[in-house]
């Protein structure tokens, strides 16, 4: 009987086996997973990561659920993947690229020891026939569906692999036990699907419970963290960075500033070293060293760029008129990428077109970003138009 030698590591007790190709003579065989991650009969563990192996300059590891299926992505299973090629001296820069059957994926050490580091795990996809999901078309955010024996509040969305996030008032491990093969072999989902049971703390931190399609319950998933924190943050209740807590540990989840790789991006107002100051003094301002009265002052017009806009909806209108306190302005020099590729849509422009006034995502429920003061134009019983609408669209969110 040949002889096969394993590695295994654990990410936040989310546990893998390593099967090195360079350092075993036998192929790894579906039923041989299965029998290794056994808990009783075998070596235990949640899966297998089977690499590397070598394309020319690429390198690339196989991801195998624990009934031999072939998984797409793992976010947990990269990390702990990365850490092995480090300790094994595959690796050796500060930065990586490693493919998986999902495509490739960034991965930067943070330490010399490589057990922190930073994972880009690509853009969330809500779209139903990309994830995929059958029997719904767009986005699936914050749908009814039907599982087991009751509705609930759902978010389908891809980070390579499938997942679904349900929301609730509070998680636990015995409903995530419960509730997860409904999910998981549910008819929405043709290739099956992950769970996570999503609880929002406040906008910093979610809990999470995890059920994991050919895994079943799951101390920890870096995907399933980074999936249930996509859905939260399109959902608008929690920011830029979100601690994940789940039964093994906790992750943090990163947005924003990666979107564009401008990981000093800010105001030239508060970091005057950043070499990205997507605000910056208004061009007229440069040199001023007399502040007093010098800055943009009171009421200035915009035009709304299209009737498709949120500004649109909430004015009714293409031409208004804002009042205006400030010196710094959105930078020009930035607006060709936020809008290709940072998602911004440009609202609303000064009648020249020259200065940005309003942005908007509308990959958002409603998000909308003004140069202005609205706040000085709302009165108790008179809200100002934006206001109104964003409290009617989160309240609109709330009931659905």
């Amino acid at each position: 009987m040949a002889e096969i030698t394993l590695r295994k590591y654990h990410g936040l007790g989310n546990d893998y086996l390593i099967y090195d190709p360079n350092r075993n003579a036998c192929e790894l065989q579906e039923r041989q997973v299965e029998a290794l991650c056994r808990r009783n009969l075998g070596v235990g563990a949640d899966g297998i990561l089977y690499g590397p192996f070598f394309d020319g300059d690429k390198m690339r590891v196989r991801i195998f659920n624990p009934d031999g299926s072939e998984a797409e992505k793992s976010g947990n299973g990269i990390r702990i993947f990365s850490k092995y090629l480090k300790d094994m001296g595959y690796v050796t820069e500060e930065s990586y690229v490693l493919h998986t059957k999902a495509g490739e994926t960034r991965v930067t050490f943070l330490n010399e020891q490589g057990d922190l580091m930073r994972v880009d795990m690509g853009y969330p996809e809500f779209v139903a026939k990309e994830i995929p999901v059958v029997g719904f078309e767009g986005e699936i955010v914050n749908e009814a569906i039907f599982f087991g024996d009751n509705f609930y509040n759902a978010t389908c969305v891809s980070l390579g692999n499938p997942n679904c996030v349900l929301m609730l008032e509070e998680v636990s491990q015995k409903k995530a036990m419960q509730l997860g093969p409904y999910v998981e072999n549910s008819r929405y989902f043709p290739n099956r699907i992950n769970m996570q049971l999503c609880q929002v703390l406040d906008r910093e931190n979610i809990q999470i419970e995890i059920y994991e399609r050919g895994a079943g319950y799951t101390y920890a998933s870096g995907t399933g963290a980074c999936a249930a924190a996509a859905a939260s943050h399109k959902m608008g209740f929690v920011g830029d960075r979100v601690t994940v807590h789940m039964h093994g540990g906790e992750l943090l989840v990163e947005f924003a500033r990666d979107v564009l790789g401008w990981k000093d991006a800010d105001s030239a107002e508060f970091s005057e070293t950043t070499s990205h100051p997507v605000i910056a003094l208004m061009p007229d301002q440069v040199g001023v060293t007399a502040k007093g009265g010098t800055m943009r002052l009171g009421s200035c017009p915009c035009r709304v760029t299209g009737e498709d806009t949120f500004t649109y909806k909430a004015y009714g209108s293409l031409d208004i008129a804002e009042r205006h306190r400030h010196r710094y302005e959105f930078n020009n020099q930035f607006r060709e990428a936020l809008v290709e590729t940072g998602g911004l849509t440009l609202a609303g422009l000064s009648p020249d077109g020259r200065l940005v006034e309003i942005v908007e995502r509308r990959d958002h429920p409603w998000f909308v970003g003004v140069q202005f003061h609205p706040e000085l134009k709302s009165r108790p019983n008179k809200a100002h138009p934006l206001f109104r609408e964003f409290i009617a669209a989160a309240k609109a969110r709330r009931q659905k």
